[in-house]
């Protein structure tokens, strides 16, 4: 398995630790309880990390993943890696990488995962991540925290990564379970679907649940997609609203929402201002990101919608992402 490939400057690193091979296989029509035959079949490397890595990569050549890998699915994992040239430091285990398989249904544009245990990281193996983490995190403009962690590791190892870089590189967090010790080290923004948001704070209405987070968490952004529903973008003294053009053919809408993250993560990099130009919620720094941000969470939308129109996950057309962006209106 070849481990590392990335180029000497990292500008955005993507932690993203749960990797897995993904297969997807598309039906006319998918029946519960019958037997079903596939009119398509496709294999690549897949999770969250791997899709924001993805999109992050159509905007900015330095970008990097880092992740865990093993076995034989964890071997196909990262040639694919390599195939599409896609940078990543991949620490290996003993144990196997998982694999879901994505069912497509295209009668109803209905989609159905089905997702291995995810495998078990032994100590050392954890120890060896950590130092070779320790010698990326100084260089980085932008830390990207996605999805869960493997069998071994806690979310303390988010928690230490942020302790460690939060003063010189913006922190976006793509992640939700056992997400409190994380959201105590105050990362700059935190990107979830609603339904995530609601589990995480038992509030079915977007605003209260970001409004909770604000007041638990010193975090300056909430980032919130809903599918084809209104979107929101929280600052801690405003809001924006997002509505979204139907998508008429929706083909695979695996990882639109890691789309979106990738985007951000990208449109982050690009700022001019570092972390410690925002440390006062009312000064003008803060309310004129705030505003940028939001008008980037706009073409986040527009490419993760963009992305459901492939059978690839993360993979879109940007002509048609900017059909679709001029289609969002976006209101404060």
């Amino acid at each position: 398995m070849k481990k590392n490939s990335f180029p000497g400057n990292v500008e955005i690193l993507i932690v993203g630790p749960n990797p897995a091979w993904q297969k997807t296989l598309v039906f006319r029509r998918l029946v519960k309880g019958e037997v079903n035959r596939a009119i398509e079949r496709q294999e690549a490397a897949g999770g969250k990390g791997i899709h924001t890595l993805s999109a992050c990569r159509r905007l900015t050549q330095h970008s990097l993943l880092f992740q865990f890998a093993g076995g034989d699915a964890g071997r196909r994992l990262t040639e694919d890696l390599q195939q599409r040239q896609l940078s990543h430091l991949t620490v290996s285990i003993e144990d196997e990488t998982r694999i879901c398989n994505t069912l497509l249904d295209l009668e109803d544009n209905s989609m159905t995962e089905l997702i291995e245990p995810s495998p078990q990281v032994a100590e050392k193996e954890i120890r060896q991540a950590r130092q070779k983490l320790a010698s990326l995190l100084p260089s980085v403009s932008v830390l990207t925290l996605c999805g869960t962690m493997p069998r071994g590791i806690n979310t303390t190892f988010y928690s230490k990564l942020i302790e460690n870089c939060r003063q010189h590189a913006w922190i976006v967090v793509d992640s939700y379970r056992e997400l409190g010790p994380v959201l105590q080290q105050a990362p700059h923004m935190l990107k979830i679907n609603r339904r995530e948001l609601t589990s995480m704070t038992g509030d079915n209405n977007p605003d209260e649940a970001a409004k909770s987070l604000f007041q638990q968490f010193s975090i300056l952004w909430i980032a919130v997609t809903a599918g084809e529903n209104n979107a929101s973008f929280y600052s801690r003294n405003n809001k924006w609203i997002y509505t979204l053009p139907k998508i008429e053919q929706v083909i695979n809408p695996i990882g639109a929402g890691d789309t979106a993250t990738g985007i951000l993560a990208a449109e982050l990099s690009e700022l001019n201002l570092s972390p410690a130009s925002c440390t006062s919620y009312s000064s003008k720094n803060y309310n004129c990101l705030s505003a940028a941000l939001a008008t980037s969470f706009r073409r986040a939308l527009a490419a993760a919608s963009a992305s459901c129109l492939n059978t690839r996950p993360a993979a879109f057309d940007f002509e048609k992402a900017a059909e679709i962006q001029a289609q969002i209106t976006m209101k404060n």
